[in-house]
Order: C-alpha cells, then structure tokens, then sequence
C-alpha cells in the first residue's frame, strides 16, 4: 500500500515507525515536494520530471555564487539573504536553506520594482532548478511549473482549478482534471499497484482532492491527525475516515515492584 501525505512533516515518520510495529509494509509518498524529501520517500511529481533519472544524480548543495545568471549580472550578499543584480538595479531576492550562514540556495524570488513577486524559483537536493511558481500580483499562484535536469518543463500544474498537465519537449501528452485523477495514473505509471491510502494534515487538502465530492472513495483509508478535521470530513457522508494515533517504538519500563499501598475508608 502506498500512503499519500499533502506534505513532509513529523506525522510521516510516526506513520512508518507505527507500521514497523504492526509489521506491516507501507510506501510513503508526498504530493507537495519541496526538493528536499528523504530517498525513501515517493513523489508524483519528481517520478514524472526525471523518470527515473535522479537515480544517477548526486546530491550536493548549491552555493548562491553559482545560480546560472545573463551575462553582466552579478549576485550580492544584504543580510540574511541574497540579491541578483543588473546594473545596480536588484531583479530577485535569495532565500537560503537553513543554516543560512552557508549561504546555500532553497529558492529565488524574481520581482518588479514596484515589490510584486511574479516568479518563485525552487531548487532541490541535486542543485537544480527543480520548479518555479508564478503568483498574481495579491500572491495567489496561478501556475507551477516542474523541470527536467534539462530545464524542460515536464510538469505544469493550476492550483486554482486543480488541473495538471505533463509535457514532453512544451508538447502536451495528458491532462488531468484533478489531483485525485493525476495520482491514479501515477500509481498505474509507477507500478505500484491500485492500493492507496491518505493521511490528511490540512484542511485545504479536503478541497484539493475533492474529498467532499465523492473523490473520497478511491482511498482505502483515509487517516486524520486532527479530530476536527476528521469530523468534516465524516460529515460529508464517508465513511472510510479515521484517527491516527502513534504506536510508540519503545514504552518505558514498568518496574514492578512487591511493595503495595493499601487505602481504605475507616474511622
């Protein structure tokens, strides 16, 4: 069985320590990739990006002298973060991973002058340019795009209205209406059988899964670390919703000991 998970947090970790204990086997997969994610860990979208590839990649960081730039256009330390600049005039903003003092890159913010982020730049394990978002001028973003170690865009997603394209050379070879309809087909892709469960960390996740809308029933479980949000979702008339709760690796001791205390009620 694979279990899906909205993004990387803790409760991931739980999850697999929780499963060891009942001796049963579980992939973990996780549909908001930051880049980042632990090699045991799956995601839709990375499978379809290098298919494969990133097997041949190394893992390496990216110091932010060496973000590929236009020639003439120079990089410079204000602070925390980093700017891009062309002819003293700053184009982008550089946010560094933690820890921050070794300056390397987590993403770029390319903006106008007037302060309005038009373009998000992310980068991963392997130093490249892995996705970029591209918000509206109040921030909402309307695309986000996932790049092939070629820079090709593989990947096109609308957060708005959940559609999601792949591509081949800016060529479209499939459109899926919704998230729900994208994972089917990457389980079919990936070979890892119809089996899937989901574990839901945020309330916005029941809106982009169209949980409330009948999607809900291509889940074998699905599994709640809030009970509040477990209540919405039961209320929608589904009932394959349920609490998470960790199954501890380890208990503390119990000493038993032969002394007792005795109460009782007396005059």
């Amino acid at each position: 069985m694979v279990v899906f998970f909205d993004k990387y947090t803790d409760n991931v970790e739980k999850l697999q320590e929780t499963m060891q204990c009942l001796g049963q086997d579980v992939r973990i997969a996780v549909l908001k990739d930051d880049g980042f994610l632990p090699d045991n860990v799956l995601s839709p979208f990375e499978f379809f990006t290098y298919r494969g590839g990133q097997k041949e990649f190394a893992e390496r960081d990216l110091f932010y002298n060496f973000i590929k730039l236009p020639e003439f256009w120079e990089v410079r330390l204000t602070g925390q973060t980093g700017g891009i600049f062309d002819m003293g005039c700053e184009k982008a903003k550089i946010y560094f991973r933690e820890p921050a003092e070794k300056r390397n890159v987590q993403r770029v913010e390319w903006h106008m002058e007037d302060g309005w982020v038009y373009k998000i730049d992310y980068y991963n394990k392997y130093a490249l340019k892995y996705a970029s978002e591209f918000p509206d001028a109040d921030g909402t973003v309307e695309s986000r795009v996932f790049y092939s170690d070629k820079n090709q865009e593989m990947v096109a997603e609308q957060p708005v209205n959940g559609r999601i394209v792949l591509l081949d050379h800016s060529i479209v070879k499939k459109i899926f209406d919704s998230r729900a309809d994208f994972i089917t087909y990457y389980l079919k892709e990936a070979g890892l059988g119809e089996e899937c469960a989901l574990f839901v960390q945020e309330e916005k996740t029941l809106k982009d899964l169209g949980l409330s809308s009948g999607k809900g029933k291509m889940w074998a479980g699905v599994l709640f670390s809030d009970q509040g949000l477990l209540n919405k979702y039961t209320g929608t008339g589904l009932m394959n919703g349920s609490r998470f709760y960790r199954i501890p690796r380890h208990y503390r001791v119990n000493h038993a000991r032969s002394e007792a205390m005795i109460l009782t009620a007396s005059d």
